[in-house]
């Protein structure tokens, strides 16, 4: 976490050195990261928040039969495909985290998904660094709970959004 701050603090202080530099102004960083967050970091230190973002979509049916196949995974068919849709929405990393463990342990697909929102399922660790995120940013825990709550759409605050 020490050197994940340091070095992002670093990025950030050569982004903003290349708004005054014609210089640094030459220099092109790439970054390529998951949308979960491994080490919290401030708004000002944070790299993801300037520059360019380019948002990865979501898989399809097709990109997840054919992730299935680069598995061996040759008994997905279109019905298993559509239930792993419908329970994590095309999330690449969930779907890759799926068809690991199907790979690597003797259940079924339906023994498997049936156990994915248990803390001791596939999906446990991914939920409990949610857990922890809302447990350590009180506002957002509650910002969430009036967001799935309510029926209709909520306004929140810029901050809390982001």
């Amino acid at each position: 976490a020490d050197i994940a701050r340091d070095f992002f603090t670093l990025l950030r202080y050569w982004h903003e050195k290349s708004r005054w530099s014609t210089t640094w102004q030459k220099l092109r960083i790439g970054i390529a990261h998951a949308t979960e967050i491994y080490v919290p970091l401030k708004i000002h230190q944070s790299p993801f928040n300037i520059g360019q973002a380019i948002k990865l979509p979501t898989f399809t049916t097709t990109q997840v039969a054919e992730l299935a196949t680069r598995y061996g995974l040759n008994n997905i068919d279109e019905n298993c495909t559509q239930r792993l849709m419908d329970l994590v929405g095309g999330h690449p990393y969930l779907i890759n985290i799926f068809f690991y463990h199907l790979i690597i342990q003797t259940q079924t697909l339906e023994t498997l998904a049936a156990a994915t929102a248990t803390p001791s399922g596939i999906y446990g660790t991914h939920l409990r660094n949610y857990l922890v995120l809302l447990q350590q940013e009180p506002d957002l825990a509650r910002s969430l709970k009036r967001v799935v709550s309510q029926a209709e759409g909520v306004e929140l605050d810029a901050l809390t959004m982001y």
